[in-house]
């Protein structure tokens, strides 16, 4: 990793991990949150977002913490999330990124 240092924050909400149909509604709501991910391949639909943000899901992980890297942080930049998830490894903290 460059050795840029790197400022982490940890949000306040507790997320979870849903693992959607290709065809799911998202609520409204979703565009309210300070943070939320979306991923579409196609096997499925990846949501992460604030637990009380009701959906059903085929399968979802809850109580997860989110860690935002204070940016904004050059595009070329290498290393970085390799660097972090060595010291989360490290840490015996698992990941999802």
């Amino acid at each position: 990793m460059d050795s840029t240092k790197i400022v982490l924050s940890i949000l306040d909400e507790t997320y979870i991990i849903h693992k959607l149909a290709q065809s799911t509604n998202l609520p409204e709501e979703l565009i309210e949150c300070e943070f939320y991910s979306l991923s579409n391949s196609q096997e499925e639909l990846s949501l992460v977002c604030p637990e009380q943000i009701l959906i059903q899901s085929e399968n979802n992980s809850p109580n997860w913490k989110c860690l935002k890297v204070a940016g904004p942080l050059d595009l070329n930049l290498t290393g970085i999330l390799a660097g972090l998830s060595d010291t989360l490894a490290k840490a015996k903290i698992s990941i999802f990124a």
